[in-house]
């Protein structure tokens, strides 16, 4: 909660499935948009092997592993600039993530 300065937080169980809904929502929003995910690749700073593939949207410092991030993206391909902020609904998520307080609790919603 301290790293990302927040009083809650959200655990997806099923990162997979939430990927789908959202880039199912999100197609007529992010319409000629590359839609990326998967879990954040860990690296040592100081161990980097010669010419290996480094993606930087989708790695970071090793150490953050604990935090066990998975990271979900857009990216334009031959797609029109967006302005401000953009909601998507998923609808109804309950069956694959549940919030939580600092002290564990699940926050109920609805």
């Amino acid at each position: 909660f301290d790293d990302f300065q927040a009083d809650a937080c959200i655990a997806v169980t099923n990162p997979e499935e939430f990927a789908r809904r959202l880039e199912m929502a999100g197609r007529s929003t992010f319409s000629n948009w590359y839609f990326h995910h998967n879990p954040v690749h860990y690296f040592d700073p100081y161990e980097q092997i010669k010419d290996e593939p480094f993606d930087s949207a989708m790695s970071k410092d090793f150490r953050f592993a604990y935090q066990q991030e998975y990271r979900i993206l857009w990216s334009q391909l031959e797609a029109s600039p967006i302005e401000g902020f953009q909601f998507i609904d998923i609808g109804p998520a309950d069956d694959i993530m549940a919030m939580y307080d600092r002290t564990g609790t699940e926050i109920r919603l609805g």
